[in-house]
């Protein structure tokens, strides 16, 4: 059984630079700082592919920080971990639970044992195509070029939907912050609308994990247990699921460089849908599929999800800390 943890980086430059709490970070500079090298997904920001890398200075973990919500090219580093590790070498390889998996079919034969896998707990993932109508339609509708997006942002509070916030960069230094509400790719990742067919039948979601550790934001966590400075900056959910991964947990609790505490899982799971199951298809994905192309991504997405946009902006006006307390006081029931 997995031990669950709420953790957040104690660094102030780790943490703002991180999409939720840090740890990742702070697990890969622990495995430079062994001479090891750290696995993780990077964007092209002008290209917008999405390949994983390979980093073994501490100053380049930037390229592969931050949550991406789209499909990335994993394998293209799969071969080098092989060779990384017969050499001796200690590998952190970060990616989705689907990912590891294919990555532990190609060391079938390997000595794993300088092998770390960190699984970003995942939704689900659109395909990068479909990352790239998003883009060119955004482009069209503000008339700028964009040269940088994040798909999380740190301006807006992290329990007040920072976590779930658009951040676009356009050429000329101006900057738009687009919520959930008010994002079209955000909107339709969200509501299942996008996903690939294969994430529906996910069966790496739930509470078996294949990785040593796995990390996300600890949604539904109440901010009584958790300083002010936290609830804005971000709280990570860990999951440490294997012998291998409650050893570099003990390394990260000597090191005294995170806010650590042991949670109980049923305080993590209400929340957090893919340690329970599998994303649901939305039964709109099939008027999707027909009109894709048909229309701009923008338009196609408002138009097939505008009782869901009417919902959205309800829950906007009644709050998000007046939900969660409904939904505890509901689940108490």
């Amino acid at each position: 059984m997995s031990e669950f943890y709420r953790a957040w980086s104690k660094r102030e430059r780790i943490l703002e630079n991180s999409s939720s709490g840090g740890v990742f970070t702070e697990l890969a500079e622990l495995i430079i700082a062994d001479h090891g090298v750290v696995v993780g997904a990077c964007q092209d920001q002008s290209t917008y592919e999405l390949k994983h890398i390979i980093v073994d200075r501490s100053e380049d973990l930037w390229k592969i920080q931050r949550s991406k919500y789209y499909q990335s090219e994993a394998f293209v580093t799969f071969k080098a971990v092989k060779e990384l590790l017969e050499a001796g070498r200690k590998v952190l390889f970060s990616g989705t639970a689907c990912q590891i998996a294919g990555l532990y079919a190609v060391l079938e034969n390997v000595n794993t044992d300088q092998l770390i896998t960190v699984d970003v707990l995942c939704h689900g993932v659109p395909s990068r195509k479909t990352f790239q109508e998003y883009v060119r339609c955004q482009e069209r509708k503000y008339g700028r070029k964009i040269e940088e997006i994040h798909f999380r942002t740190k301006r807006i509070p992290w329990e007040n939907g920072g976590g779930t916030s658009m951040e676009l960069h356009f050429k000329g230094g101006e900057v738009e912050i687009l919520r959930n509400n008010a994002d079209e790719f955000l909107m339709a990742f969200n509501h299942n609308l996008i996903l690939r067919e294969s994430c529906y039948m996910c069966k790496f979601a739930g509470i078996n994990r294949i990785s040593d550790i796995t990390l996300c934001d600890y949604w539904g966590i109440d901010r009584k247990t958790v300083p002010d400075i936290a609830m804005k900056r971000g709280v990570s959910l860990m999951l440490v699921n294997t012998d291998n991964g409650k050893e570099m947990g003990k390394r990260l609790m000597e090191k005294n460089i995170l806010e650590c505490a042991a949670v109980s899982p049923d305080d993590a799971l209400p929340y957090n849908g893919p340690l329970i199951g599998p994303s649901k298809r939305n039964p709109k994905r099939d008027i999707y599929l027909q009109k894709r192309g048909t229309k701009e991504f923008n338009k196609l997405v408002r138009e097939i999800l505008c009782s869901e946009y009417r919902r959205e902006k309800i829950k906007r006006g009644i709050g998000l800390d007046r939900i969660r307390k409904i939904k505890q006081i509901l689940r108490e029931i």
